[in-house]
């Protein structure tokens, strides 16, 4: 088992992981564009969680005990927004590559 990263709660390395090319190219070429369409949607996922989400999640942690309220409702409405982005590029994501499962003949 992999083991977590204790601040973040993920898989240590979990953004290492190679071209969806390595995989298209086993099982044939038909899947590698939407197979890299969702690789690219899913890099771009985790890049707003480590570049927004996570750094707002800090902020609200170090703002605890003074001004709560305010802390959140400056942190609520910024961290929603990305948050909304973040669902639909992963659900973007999950229908790219059930293209590529459907393209390589499996059914979806």
């Amino acid at each position: 088992m992999a083991s977590l990263d204790p601040v973040r709660c993920v898989p240590k390395g979990s953004a290492r992981f190679p071209p969806p090319a390595v995989y298209s190219s086993l099982n044939g070429l038909d899947s590698a564009l939407p197979v890299g369409i969702a690789w690219a949607l899913h890099t771009a996922t985790l890049a707003i969680t480590f570049a927004v989400n996570i750094p707002l999640n800090d902020q609200l942690a170090q703002g605890e005990g003074s001004g709560q309220a305010s802390a959140r409702k400056a942190f609520e409405q910024k961290w929603t927004r990305w948050n909304l982005h973040r669902t639909w590029l992963s659900l973007a994501s999950l229908v790219a590559l059930s293209a590529g499962w459907a393209a390589l003949g499996h059914s979806v």
